[in-house]
């Protein structure tokens, strides 16, 4: 699945997505792509914009 934005993401992100039914249950993983990296420091790790949630059943 994929969600396109516009936003700079200077004040945080979130997106909403629905799910179609058929979708597994269970882990998912979700990332940014195309994420900028070029303002990382040598010398440091920067956040990788991505998580992980669970999906399940709606009631």
């Amino acid at each position: 699945m994929t969600s396109t934005s516009d936003a700079q993401l200077v004040d945080g992100f979130s997106v909403t997505m629905t799910v179609p039914a058929s979708f597994p249950a269970g882990e998912a993983y979700a990332e940014i792509a195309g994420w900028n990296y070029s303002l990382c420091n040598d010398n440091g790790s920067c956040a990788s914009p991505s998580g992980s949630f669970t999906v399940s059943a709606g009631q």
